[in-house]
């Protein structure tokens, strides 16, 4: 009698613990879920960095963020989209300008933001960040390039 009630707790508890590994792994693996939900990356062009990006992993997507200043000069600040189109923004020296908008919505349009400079004196400083935009399956990654 013992053998039967010993073999059944057996599988009963390997069950179990099956059960807990997989909802412990969900979602762990694979191209789907590569990058985070929310990331950021910091430029200073007043030391080597060029410019500062943010794209979906997986064609999602995102809200991107940006806080920038212009230091040591007038900048002209250019956003880049993946498909070469941009966005020039003048940010007088000692001022700055932040934003937030959509993207991902079109991967092979803004799937990538980058973030950098097309003229002035000065230098940008700053941050920019991406999460995942409401309803959306995104993940995101930023750098510095």
């Amino acid at each position: 009698m013992k053998r039967p009630i010993t073999i059944a707790g057996i599988i009963v508890a390997t069950a179990l613990l099956g059960g807990i590994l997989i909802l412990a792994t969900a979602g762990s693996g694979g191209a789907a879920t590569e990058g985070l939900l929310s990331d950021h990356a910091l430029i200073d062009q007043t030391g080597t960095d060029t410019d500062v990006f943010c794209r979906s992993t997986n064609g999602q997507p995102f809200t991107i963020y940006g806080s920038f200043r212009a230091f040591g000069g007038d900048v002209t600040m250019r956003v880049t989209f993946r498909d070469g189109d941009f966005v020039d923004y003048p940010i007088a020296q000692d001022t700055s300008f932040s934003f937030s908008e959509a993207a991902g919505g079109t991967p092979s349009v803004d799937k990538k933001i980058v973030v950098s400079t097309s003229a002035g004196a000065g230098d940008l400083v700053g941050w920019l960040s991406a999460s995942r935009s409401p309803g959306s399956k995104a993940f995101v990654a930023c750098s510095t390039e």
